[in-house]
């Protein structure tokens, strides 16, 4: 596993810029998939740490694609953020494997704040 690879998997290109921005000078690795399918094949073969998923993205859901990470042991380490524009999304988040959930419609700062702070700690625990 490697810790400093940030997987990103939104198809929301304002999201993924403002991401890309805050953490390309950080010396963390990045990854960028567009659409379920296409990330869940780079979460599995790249060595990631860390994902920020849309909930809602093309070809397979965010939570579809969290809970089928979880069932395999190689990576069940990761630590996920699972954002959408919906707050009632929250418990289906963390009941998939999330290990946060943010709500889009909030300072997308608040999405970089939260990753920020599971990469300082290493926590595999909600923020």
């Amino acid at each position: 596993m490697d810790t400093t690879t940030l997987l990103i998997i939104s198809n929301d290109k304002a999201l993924t810029e403002k991401v890309r921005k805050e953490f390309s000078a950080t010396g963390i690795n990045l990854e960028y998939a567009e659409d379920g399918i296409s990330g869940l094949n780079k979460a599995r073969e790249k060595s990631v740490g860390y994902i920020i998923m849309d909930s809602e993205i093309p070809k397979c859901n965010g939570f579809i694609v969290c809970r089928l990470l979880m069932f395999d042991e190689k990576h069940k380490h990761l630590s996920i953020v699972i954002t959408s524009d919906d707050t009632a999304d929250e418990p289906l988040a963390l009941r998939v494997g999330a290990k946060v959930f943010v709500n889009k419609n909030t300072d997308p700062q608040n999405i970089i704040s939260q990753v920020r702070q599971m990469i300082t700690t290493g926590s595999r625990e909600n923020v």
